[in-house]
């Protein structure tokens, strides 16, 4: 019982993982690639004296500088220094962007809760050596039934189509 209420307290999980649509990832993932851009072309729209203070102040924050203020010398600086490798930095991490947009892979296709825990009940039975039948009221379907009912999924009916799946496709046994 400890081995099906441990099953239990992660399906709940299981059947919240689904993923947004493939399009909607995709273009989430371009305005991460557009909003690279635009920040490429505003810092490069900055007049000379303005970069510099705005990359000093980037400097100090990633610690580059232990200064508590940053004055005109460490701006000049830090527009020497840091300008040429952030604007490249931020042009080639737009491209990665855009270009992981496009060759985003389809995610996996979700297991269903349902057919995780026949997944799990098979593999309890089989670990246990104990006889295994698909039908709608073996003690299999019994376990089935209490593992979804500890999990707060509702009634599933046709728990005997979810053995027979889990039987037919036992890869990624639990």
């Amino acid at each position: 019982m400890s081995e099906l209420e441990g099953y239990a307290r992660f399906l709940p999980d299981l059947a919240k993982s689904a993923l947004p649509p493939q399009r909607e990832r995709q273009r989430a993932m371009s305005t991460v690639a557009l909003a690279l851009r635009h920040a490429t072309d505003s810092l490069a729209g900055l007049d000379e004296a303005a970069r510099g203070w705005l990359l000093a102040h980037i400097y100090q924050e990633l610690g580059g500088s232990k200064a508590e203020s940053v004055n005109a010398a460490r701006a000049q600086i830090a527009a020497q220094i840091l300008q040429p490798d952030l604007i490249d930095l931020l042009n080639r991490a737009a491209r990665a962007a855009r270009d992981a947009a496009d060759t985003l892979p389809e995610p996996a296709p979700r297991i269903r809760a349902e057919l995780y825990g026949a997944r799990a009940v098979l593999g309890l039975f089989a670990a246990h050596e104990l006889p295994f039948s698909q039908g709608e009221n073996g003690f299999a379907a019994e376990a089935l039934r209490a593992l979804l009912a500890l999990c707060g999924l509702p009634d599933v009916d046709r728990v005997g189509y979810w053995l027979r799946q889990a039987i037919d496709n036992p890869a990624n046994l639990p």
